[in-house]
């Protein structure tokens, strides 16, 4: 069996070592952003970053001017309703 050298024993303790170590921790990244649709500017960028498409600014500001479904009455009755 060849002998190592000192530099190869000393290479070979630490490879060993790493190997033995933990894993580093998974590093998790996000990010929020607010975007005012009535501000053209601010959807031109957002647009240009790829965090909004065309389609879904003009959805989101038909929402914004009042022309969403979300603004109907219930039809259940409520509790507190006369």
């Amino acid at each position: 069996m060849a002998k190592l050298t000192d530099d190869e024993a000393n290479m070979l303790k630490k490879l060993m070592a790493k190997r033995e170590a933990p894993d580093a921790p998974a590093v998790g990244r996000s990010i929020s952003v607010s975007i005012d649709l009535g501000d053209e500017a601010q959807v031109r960028r957002a647009q240009r970053l790829g965090l909004l498409d065309s389609d879904e600014a003009e959805s989101n500001g038909a929402e914004a001017e009042g022309e969403s479904e979300g603004d109907e009455k219930p039809k259940r009755r409520g509790y507190f309703d006369d």
